[in-house]
């Protein structure tokens, strides 16, 4: 039966990802003028995209600085990730091995790491989450040091949450589920005490602080400690709250509704659950273009209507969903389970 399973599950993933690569074709890159890795990062903020893809793409291609060319295949590939372009991302990480070797040992290895990260990006994406913890484990390993720089250390910590992210998947998906939960809720402490200590340090990052809590929340619902679920979720969305009286974009908020609509659904009311999953379509779609969002909320509000047995709403939902981001085949269990 264990094995029946398996193969249903493998199955699953391979359709999944050739529907996915079917419906979202490859973005076409075009270079721009003047590019620069500010106007990238600064179109990124605004969650644009696509036009910070073609910033990075540009100097990737065209810059006579081999660091510049690096730091724009990995951010390009990130926007590409964002914007589910899977395939398309790591043909980009793939050529950038050959850049490596120009470089002094340290920022080899460096970059090298990075590129683990964005493989392990996809590959939690997929939710092929035992390969993630591998690639998210050789990078960490990599800037695994004492004296590690700002750049390091945020990579230090961008692969710290992953892992967590990775067991919790893991443990969802009935592997080793008491081992994976122990070892994700640790990596989540692990990292919210860095954002603890910046906070202290005057240097605070709302959003970030509150994603290790809204992650601490799936942890804690994944085994039915509810009550600590819900103070995991108030905490992000105190957090969240700060971020956007900060000036940043108020998507984040639909996290916190999923969250909340998730929560619901494990008491069994259906229509607060859907409430707040309504809550998060509305924010994804006045918001930044992210198809998982949508479908995020989306397959929240099918799993209310199916818990009703109102087959016919669910079924138009689930639709929705998975036309938006196709790679939600691939969680119908574990949002039914």
């Amino acid at each position: 039966m264990a094995f029946l399973k398996e193969i249903f599950r493998e199955t699953q993933m391979v359709v999944s990802k050739g529907l996915f690569e079917l419906v979202i074709p490859p973005i076409k890159l075009k270079e721009v003028q003047d590019a620069s890795l500010q106007k990238g990062y600064g179109l990124e903020r605004l969650g644009r995209w696509g036009g910070a893809a073609r910033e990075f793409y540009t100097l990737s291609v065209s810059s006579e600085n081999p660091k510049d060319r690096l730091d724009g295949l990995v951010n390009l590939s990130q926007m590409l990730i964002n914007l589910g372009r899977f395939s398309q991302a790591k043909k980009f990480i793939k050529s950038g091995e050959v850049e490596l070797q120009s470089l002094p040992e340290r920022e080899l290895f460096y970059y090298r790491a990075r590129f683990f990260e964005k493989e392990g990006w996809i590959a939690d994406y997929e939710r092929d989450f035992k390969n993630a913890v591998d690639l998210f484990n050789s990078a960490r390993r990599i800037v695994f040091r004492n004296d590690r720089t700002n750049e390091e250390e945020k990579l230090f910590s961008t692969t710290t949450h992953f892992l967590g992210r990775a067991h919790i998947g893991l443990a969802i998906q009935g592997v080793n589920s008491n081992s994976n939960y122990i070892y994700s809720l640790g990596y989540f402490k692990e990292d919210l005490e860095r954002y603890q200590s910046l906070r202290k340090e005057g240097n605070p990052d709302p959003q970030g602080e509150g994603l290790q809590h809204a992650w601490m929340a799936v942890c804690f619902m994944t085994v039915n400690h509810l009550s600590s679920a819900e103070e995991s979720i108030d905490r992000a969305g105190e957090l969240f709250q700060e971020s956007i009286k900060n000036s940043n974009p108020p998507d984040v908020m639909a996290h916190y509704h999923c969250l909340k609509g998730g929560l619901y659904l494990k008491r069994s009311l259906v229509k607060e659950a859907r409430s707040e999953f309504n809550k998060a379509w509305l924010i994804r779609k006045a918001g930044v273009k992210y198809p998982k969002g949508e479908a995020d909320a989306a397959i929240g509000i099918a799993v209310s209507f199916w818990m009703e047995r109102n087959i016919k709403e669910a079924s138009k939902w689930f639709t929705r969903a998975v036309k938006l981001y196709p790679l939600t085949l691939l969680r119908v269990r574990t949002f039914i389970a």
